[in-house]
Protein backbone atom coordinates (compact mmCIF):
# COMPACT_ATOMS: atom_id res chain seq x y z
CA UNK A 1 0.00 0.00 0.00
CA UNK A 2 1.34 3.40 -0.98
CA UNK A 3 2.34 5.56 1.98
CA UNK A 4 1.24 8.98 0.73
CA UNK A 5 2.11 11.81 3.10
CA UNK A 6 1.91 15.60 2.65
CA UNK A 7 5.28 15.90 4.36
CA UNK A 8 6.81 14.23 1.29
CA UNK A 9 5.63 17.14 -0.85
CA UNK A 10 2.41 18.42 -2.35
CA UNK A 11 1.25 20.70 -5.17
CA UNK A 12 -0.89 23.70 -4.09
CA UNK A 13 -3.46 24.76 -6.68
CA UNK A 14 -6.02 27.50 -5.95
CA UNK A 15 -9.65 26.37 -5.79
CA UNK A 16 -10.61 29.18 -8.18
CA UNK A 17 -8.36 27.66 -10.84
CA UNK A 18 -9.90 24.22 -10.37
CA UNK A 19 -13.45 25.60 -10.37
CA UNK A 20 -12.90 27.25 -13.75
CA UNK A 21 -10.70 24.60 -15.35
CA UNK A 22 -13.08 21.70 -14.71
CA UNK A 23 -15.69 23.49 -16.84
CA UNK A 24 -13.46 23.26 -19.91
CA UNK A 25 -13.79 20.25 -22.25
CA UNK A 26 -10.10 19.37 -22.21
CA UNK A 27 -9.22 15.98 -23.62
CA UNK A 28 -7.21 13.45 -21.65
CA UNK A 29 -3.79 14.40 -23.02
CA UNK A 30 -4.40 18.10 -22.36
CA UNK A 31 -5.39 17.37 -18.76
CA UNK A 32 -2.25 15.33 -18.24
CA UNK A 33 -0.06 18.10 -19.65
CA UNK A 34 -1.67 20.62 -17.27
CA UNK A 35 -1.22 18.28 -14.29
CA UNK A 36 2.42 17.66 -15.19
CA UNK A 37 3.03 21.40 -15.56
CA UNK A 38 1.50 22.03 -12.14
CA UNK A 39 3.70 19.33 -10.65
CA UNK A 40 6.86 20.81 -12.17
CA UNK A 41 6.00 24.41 -11.24
CA UNK A 42 3.71 24.73 -8.22
CA UNK A 43 5.04 21.41 -6.89
CA UNK A 44 8.47 23.06 -6.57
CA UNK A 45 7.14 26.51 -5.55
CA UNK A 46 8.09 28.15 -8.84
CA UNK A 47 6.13 29.93 -11.57
CA UNK A 48 7.80 28.38 -14.63
CA UNK A 49 9.98 25.45 -15.60
CA UNK A 50 11.85 23.86 -18.51
CA UNK A 51 9.12 21.98 -20.38
CA UNK A 52 10.14 20.49 -23.73
CA UNK A 53 8.06 18.17 -25.92
CA UNK A 54 10.61 15.43 -25.35
CA UNK A 55 10.31 15.76 -21.58
CA UNK A 56 6.50 15.68 -21.68
CA UNK A 57 6.53 12.63 -23.94
CA UNK A 58 8.95 10.85 -21.61
CA UNK A 59 6.97 11.61 -18.44
CA UNK A 60 3.51 10.95 -19.88
CA UNK A 61 4.34 7.93 -22.02
CA UNK A 62 2.77 9.55 -25.09
CA UNK A 63 4.23 10.07 -28.56
CA UNK A 64 6.10 13.35 -28.93
CA UNK A 65 3.96 14.49 -31.88
CA UNK A 66 0.78 13.98 -29.83
CA UNK A 67 1.97 16.02 -26.85
CA UNK A 68 3.22 18.72 -29.22
CA UNK A 69 -0.22 19.02 -30.84
CA UNK A 70 -2.11 19.17 -27.53
CA UNK A 71 0.40 21.56 -25.96
CA UNK A 72 -0.02 23.97 -28.88
CA UNK A 73 -3.81 23.79 -28.39
CA UNK A 74 -3.41 24.71 -24.71
CA UNK A 75 -1.03 27.52 -25.63
CA UNK A 76 -3.45 28.88 -28.22
CA UNK A 77 -6.22 28.80 -25.62
CA UNK A 78 -4.07 30.87 -23.25
CA UNK A 79 -4.03 28.15 -20.60
CA UNK A 80 -0.25 27.68 -20.78
CA UNK A 81 2.35 30.27 -21.77
CA UNK A 82 5.85 29.94 -23.20
CA UNK A 83 7.87 32.41 -21.13
CA UNK A 84 11.27 31.71 -22.67
CA UNK A 85 11.69 30.45 -26.22
CA UNK A 86 13.98 27.45 -26.77
CA UNK A 87 17.53 28.00 -27.99
CA UNK A 88 20.19 25.74 -29.40
CA UNK A 89 21.49 25.00 -25.89
CA UNK A 90 18.40 25.17 -23.67
CA UNK A 91 14.73 24.08 -23.77
CA UNK A 92 11.79 26.47 -23.59
CA UNK A 93 10.35 27.60 -20.26
CA UNK A 94 6.60 27.34 -19.66
CA UNK A 95 4.16 28.65 -17.06
CA UNK A 96 0.49 28.05 -16.32
CA UNK A 97 -1.77 31.07 -16.91
CA UNK A 98 -3.81 31.64 -13.75
CA UNK A 99 -5.87 34.45 -15.28
CA UNK A 100 -8.89 32.39 -16.37
CA UNK A 101 -10.58 35.52 -17.76
CA UNK A 102 -8.25 35.44 -20.76
CA UNK A 103 -8.60 31.73 -21.53
CA UNK A 104 -9.80 31.58 -25.11
CA UNK A 105 -11.46 28.28 -25.91
CA UNK A 106 -12.72 29.64 -29.21
CA UNK A 107 -9.16 30.23 -30.33
CA UNK A 108 -8.31 26.54 -30.09
CA UNK A 109 -8.55 23.77 -32.62
CA UNK A 110 -12.27 22.91 -32.74
CA UNK A 111 -11.53 19.21 -32.41
CA UNK A 112 -9.13 19.73 -29.53
CA UNK A 113 -11.37 21.92 -27.38
CA UNK A 114 -15.03 21.78 -28.34
CA UNK A 115 -17.71 23.66 -26.36
CA UNK A 116 -19.69 21.60 -23.86
CA UNK A 117 -23.23 20.47 -24.54
CA UNK A 118 -25.62 22.66 -22.55
CA UNK A 119 -27.85 19.73 -21.55
CA UNK A 120 -25.25 17.18 -20.48
CA UNK A 121 -22.28 19.41 -19.61
CA UNK A 122 -19.89 17.19 -21.52
CA UNK A 123 -18.93 16.07 -24.99
CA UNK A 124 -20.19 12.76 -26.29
CA UNK A 125 -16.63 11.60 -26.88
CA UNK A 126 -15.36 12.87 -23.51
CA UNK A 127 -17.58 10.84 -21.18
CA UNK A 128 -14.58 9.42 -19.39
CA UNK A 129 -12.44 12.55 -19.73
CA UNK A 130 -9.91 11.02 -22.09
CA UNK A 131 -9.43 9.95 -25.68
CA UNK A 132 -9.01 6.37 -26.88
CA UNK A 133 -5.25 6.84 -26.98
CA UNK A 134 -5.16 7.97 -23.36
CA UNK A 135 -7.32 5.04 -22.24
CA UNK A 136 -4.88 2.66 -23.87
CA UNK A 137 -1.91 4.28 -22.17
CA UNK A 138 -3.67 4.26 -18.80
CA UNK A 139 -4.58 0.58 -19.11
CA UNK A 140 -0.99 -0.21 -20.01
CA UNK A 141 0.30 1.56 -16.91
CA UNK A 142 -2.37 0.06 -14.65
CA UNK A 143 -1.37 -3.47 -15.65
CA UNK A 144 2.37 -2.79 -15.45
CA UNK A 145 4.05 -4.38 -12.49
CA UNK A 146 4.94 -1.66 -10.02
CA UNK A 147 8.50 -1.62 -8.62
CA UNK A 148 8.91 -2.49 -4.97
CA UNK A 149 9.63 0.40 -2.60
CA UNK A 150 12.83 -1.34 -1.51
CA UNK A 151 14.04 -1.48 -5.12
CA UNK A 152 13.40 2.24 -5.53
CA UNK A 153 15.18 3.06 -2.25
CA UNK A 154 18.16 0.90 -3.21
CA UNK A 155 18.33 2.60 -6.59
CA UNK A 156 18.28 6.03 -4.98
CA UNK A 157 21.12 5.09 -2.64
CA UNK A 158 23.21 4.11 -5.66
CA UNK A 159 22.35 7.33 -7.53
CA UNK A 160 23.01 9.47 -4.44
CA UNK A 161 26.57 8.16 -4.22
CA UNK A 162 27.27 9.54 -7.71
CA UNK A 163 26.70 13.14 -6.60
CA UNK A 164 29.32 15.14 -4.63
CA UNK A 165 27.10 17.46 -2.54
CA UNK A 166 25.30 15.23 -0.01
CA UNK A 167 23.08 17.92 1.55
CA UNK A 168 19.30 17.50 1.78
CA UNK A 169 18.96 13.76 1.24
CA UNK A 170 15.82 13.52 3.40
CA UNK A 171 14.14 16.21 1.27
CA UNK A 172 13.96 13.94 -1.78
CA UNK A 173 10.43 12.50 -1.59
CA UNK A 174 9.04 9.15 -2.69
CA UNK A 175 7.56 10.47 -5.95
CA UNK A 176 10.89 12.05 -6.94
CA UNK A 177 12.70 8.78 -6.21
CA UNK A 178 10.24 6.89 -8.40
CA UNK A 179 10.89 9.27 -11.32
CA UNK A 180 14.62 8.73 -10.92
CA UNK A 181 14.09 4.97 -10.82
CA UNK A 182 12.16 5.14 -14.10
CA UNK A 183 15.09 6.92 -15.76
CA UNK A 184 17.59 4.20 -14.83
CA UNK A 185 21.05 4.41 -13.32
CA UNK A 186 22.85 4.83 -16.65
CA UNK A 187 20.93 7.97 -17.58
CA UNK A 188 21.23 9.34 -14.04
CA UNK A 189 25.00 8.85 -14.22
CA UNK A 190 25.04 10.80 -17.50
CA UNK A 191 22.95 13.58 -15.93
CA UNK A 192 25.40 13.91 -13.04
CA UNK A 193 28.42 13.89 -15.35
CA UNK A 194 26.93 16.50 -17.69
CA UNK A 195 26.06 18.79 -14.80
CA UNK A 196 29.52 18.48 -13.21
CA UNK A 197 31.17 19.04 -16.59
CA UNK A 198 29.11 22.23 -17.00
CA UNK A 199 30.27 23.46 -13.57
CA UNK A 200 33.91 23.15 -14.66
CA UNK A 201 33.34 25.82 -17.30
CA UNK A 202 32.92 28.43 -14.52
CA UNK A 203 35.34 28.05 -11.61
CA UNK A 204 33.11 30.06 -9.24
CA UNK A 205 30.13 27.70 -9.57
CA UNK A 206 29.59 25.04 -6.91
CA UNK A 207 27.34 21.95 -7.03
CA UNK A 208 23.81 22.64 -5.82
CA UNK A 209 22.51 20.64 -2.87
CA UNK A 210 21.81 17.01 -3.61
CA UNK A 211 18.12 17.50 -2.79
CA UNK A 212 17.83 20.25 -5.41
CA UNK A 213 19.56 18.21 -8.09
CA UNK A 214 17.61 14.99 -7.53
CA UNK A 215 14.25 16.74 -7.18
CA UNK A 216 14.49 18.81 -10.37
CA UNK A 217 18.02 19.92 -11.26
CA UNK A 218 18.77 16.80 -13.30
CA UNK A 219 15.92 17.45 -15.77
CA UNK A 220 17.91 19.79 -18.04
CA UNK A 221 20.64 17.14 -18.31
CA UNK A 222 18.41 14.23 -19.37
CA UNK A 223 19.08 12.61 -22.74
CA UNK A 224 15.88 14.12 -24.15
CA UNK A 225 16.76 17.69 -23.12
CA UNK A 226 20.53 18.03 -23.13
CA UNK A 227 22.20 19.12 -26.36
CA UNK A 228 25.40 20.61 -24.97
CA UNK A 229 27.55 17.86 -26.44
CA UNK A 230 25.98 18.36 -29.85
CA UNK A 231 26.61 22.08 -29.68
CA UNK A 232 30.29 21.52 -28.89
CA UNK A 233 30.67 19.08 -31.77
CA UNK A 234 28.98 21.27 -34.39
CA UNK A 235 31.41 22.16 -37.21
CA UNK A 236 32.35 25.82 -37.57
CA UNK A 237 31.10 27.10 -40.91
CA UNK A 238 32.97 30.01 -42.45
CA UNK A 239 30.62 32.77 -43.62
CA UNK A 240 30.19 33.23 -47.37
CA UNK A 241 29.26 36.64 -48.76
CA UNK A 242 28.07 37.85 -52.12
CA UNK A 243 28.36 41.43 -53.34
CA UNK A 244 25.18 42.97 -54.75
CA UNK A 245 24.28 46.41 -56.01
CA UNK A 246 21.54 48.03 -53.93
CA UNK A 247 20.50 51.63 -54.64
CA UNK A 248 23.71 52.10 -56.60
CA UNK A 249 25.93 50.85 -53.77
CA UNK A 250 27.84 47.59 -53.37
CA UNK A 251 26.56 45.67 -50.35
CA UNK A 252 28.04 42.41 -48.97
CA UNK A 253 25.24 39.92 -48.16
CA UNK A 254 25.85 36.68 -46.30
CA UNK A 255 24.44 33.67 -48.17
CA UNK A 256 25.08 30.77 -45.71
Amino acid sequence: MADVQLKNGYTPVANEILDNLVRLPLNGTQWRIVLLLWRETYGFSRKECAFSDAYMASRLGIKRQNVHTEFKALEKAGIVKVTVQPTFSSPRSVSFCKDHDIWNIGGCNAKALQPCDAMTGMQEDAMTGMQEHDRGVMQKHCHRKQPLKQNIDDFFETAWKLYPNKKGKAQVGASAKTRLYDLGIEQMARCVKRYLDDLKKDAWRKPQNGSTFFNSGYVDYMDANYIGDAAENMPIVAPVFETKMIDGKEVAIRVN
